[in-house]
């Protein structure tokens, strides 16, 4: 649309002029006499040739006419429903490929009025459709539940997101509705820079839950603190802005929670005791990376930050990256997300707001339980003082103590040099002959007295003799393997 002839009229005058649109920015230029007016003309209908343009909630200045949105060939303020596409979240949501794409279709009350929330994906595009089946929605709603919307699905993914379009649907019809909301999409659509599973999410039937939680349960806590969280995600914010959102969530938590007078410290301190012992294992020197926080938005509201030493920024920046990500962990559970599942999600995330933070890797298998643990003797220690693969383990029953098979270690990885087994496992069988069937592991723990270690991609030659307790987190581990696997797959497939 650019430069349209049109007609219409204002407080009962007839006018005429140029409608134009410069990206998503409508504005009508009046080229014939203008009525002087002292209101903000709700509703003006424009008409070139077979074409209506309606344009809602008008600011005058001079000769020209902005409007808040424009709907195209619907002249009614109100209808039973309306859709709007979304970007970036493809990769996030293609998981449910693997369920034909429908992510969520869930009864949601959204400001106490009741909607049915539809949500269907592609490779191309994510689709809302928003119905309400006993009234008509008024026009001047729909802003501000795609907003929310748009905020919701930032908040789960941890990705910024676009509404590229919007439409009116009555009656097996659509009309566009254009918005300063939409806009091309710019940002990173790779899954794995999220932080949450989707795939989880659907096959445990908790969007229903987070629909509830957000829109209704505890609307007020997102109404007051997601621009703040927002503010984190893929923002240009220099980050002693993003301090102080992260320290202004905790400052409202604090007051609504505890006491309208409490510091925020002392708010964060009281919240912190009472979160569960998980987040304590986690976060263990949460307390004093907080009071880093306090005192650097302090002086950052003074002019006064620029003076630390490179040092002491350097502290500064990480205790802020782990209070952003226990923000993060609250957060997603107070959308009703169980604290073990984003965990496992928070462990396997490739965003650099959680690689970066070094999370104890030993922490989070004691939590998630399930990487096994096995006890070594010295002298495998010490094999693993340098970084090894493919390592061969037999477990000895009598001592509960993993063993290295250094001989079938070494005859394997000879015969992978010379061979072209696709499977390295078959090197292993042909090597030694009394293992049955030599069992992968991903990732397992070797502990030697008080120290731990992470060994990854792992046989056990005997699986028969490991005690059931740690087969049961073997196989967990194998299961969610192949999982990913499978997932990854169809995402493939799917694109």
């Amino acid at each position: 649309m650019e430069n349209l002839d049109v007609n219409f009229v204002i407080d009962g005058f007839p006018c005429q002029g140029f409608l134009n649109q410069d990206d998503n920015t409508f504005y009508l230029d009046v080229k014939s006499s203008f009525p002087t007016i002292s209101y903000k003309p709700r509703k003006i209908t424009c008409c070139h040739e077979q074409h209506v343009f309606v344009l809602y909630n008008n600011q005058i200045s001079s000769r020209r006419i902005f409007p808040e949105f424009v709907v195209e060939n619907y002249e009614r303020p109100f209808f039973n429903a309306f859709e709007f596409y979304l970007d970036g979240l493809q990769d996030f949501l293609s998981v449910s490929e693997y369920y034909e794409g429908n992510v969520f279709c869930e009864q949601v009350k959204i400001d106490g009025v009741g909607y049915i929330c539809e949500c269907v994906n592609n490779a191309e595009k994510t689709i809302v459709k928003v119905t309400s089946p006993c009234q008509y929605i008024k026009i001047e709603k729909i802003s501000g539940i795609v907003l929310r919307f748009v905020q919701l699905f930032t908040l789960v993914s941890y990705k910024r997101i676009t509404c590229t379009s919007i439409h009116i649907v009555e009656d097996g019809k659509k009309y566009e509705l254009f918005s300063l909301q939409c806009k091309l999409f710019s940002g990173n659509k790779r899954r794995h820079y999220s932080l949450l599973h989707a795939g989880l999410i659907y096959s445990n039937g908790w969007w229903k839950n987070i629909l509830d939680n957000y829109f209704g349960t505890n609307s007020d806590f997102f109404a007051s603190c997601l621009n703040g969280y927002i503010s984190q995600i893929d923002a240009d914010l220099f980050w002693q802005c993003k301090i102080i959102c992260i320290c202004g969530i905790w400052n409202w938590l604090g007051k609504k929670n505890i006491n309208k007078d409490i510091s925020l410290y002392d708010g964060f301190c009281i919240l912190y005791k009472r979160f569960d012992e998980i987040v304590h294992l986690l976060f263990p020197g949460a307390l004093k990376d907080f009071e880093l926080l306090k005192d650097a938005r302090n002086e950052a509201a003074h002019g006064e930050l620029v003076n630390r030493t490179q040092e002491e920024f350097d502290e500064l920046y990480q205790a802020f990256r782990r209070i952003r990500l226990l923000t993060i962990v609250f957060i997603y559970q107070e959308l009703g997300l169980p604290l073990l599942f984003i965990c496992e999600c928070i462990r396997y995330s490739l965003h650099d707001c959680v690689r970066n933070v070094e999370l104890d890797g030993f922490v989070l298998a004691q939590i998630i339980k399930d990487i096994p643990f096995f006890d070594v003797d010295e002298k495998t220690w010490e094999y693993f003082s340098q970084p090894r693969i493919y390592s061969c383990f037999v477990y000895n029953p009598s001592k509960n103590m993993l063993e290295l098979d250094k001989t079938t270690t070494e005859l394997a990885w000879n015969e992978h040099l010379r061979g072209d087994e696709p499977f390295y496992g078959n090197y292993v069988a042909n090597v030694c002959p009394n293992c049955k069937e030599p069992v992968y592991q991903n990732t397992i723990f070797i502990i030697c007295g008080d120290a731990h270690k992470e060994i990854n991609g792992s046989y056990l030659l005997n699986y028969e003799d490991v005690p059931a307790e740690l087969k049961e987190k073997c196989e967990k581990q194998r299961t969610d393997l192949l999982l990913r696997r499978v997932q990854r797959n169809v995402s493939r497939v799917s694109r």
